[in-house]
């Protein structure tokens, strides 16, 4: 809570207000065509998202075997296995293509984000596991 009373958070409320306001302009501005293709991104971007955050819960069984083997090298193929598959996913999503440079700059931040997440995810519920 304090974060948001210091002038820190006043900037970055400021900046989140001037995004919203730039995306308002940006959608009313934009032909039909592009609307439909940013909610199409948008909805395959959302979807891939829910999928990476569910990938390591239904994993649950082999975070459980990799717990029994006592091995780093097994977490990390396992953590690694499951980047890889949501990485796939991502890019069948999209077709197997990737656009310029912004469209690589969020391949590769959705990766790297759902990578650390696993590795978060995966420890978690090894250190719920009996």
């Amino acid at each position: 809570m304090e974060f948001l009373k210091s002038a820190g958070g006043k900037v970055v409320g400021g900046l989140v207000a001037l995004v919203v306001v730039a995306a308002a302009i940006a959608w009313f501005q934009a032909s039909p065509e592009s609307r439909e293709r940013w909610v199409g991104t948008f909805g395959r971007g959302l979807g891939w998202t829910l999928i990476a955050l569910a990938v390591p819960w239904v994993s649950y069984p082999l975070i459980a075997w990799v717990k029994e083997k006592r091995s780093n090298l097994a977490g990390v193929i396992l953590v690694g296995s499951l980047t890889i598959l949501e990485a796939l996913a991502l890019l069948w999503m999209f077709d197997f293509t990737i656009r310029g440079t912004l469209g690589w700059t969020f391949f590769g931040a959705g990766i790297l984000i759902a990578g650390v997440y696993n590795t978060f995810a995966c420890d978690f519920i090894a250190s719920k596991i009996g």
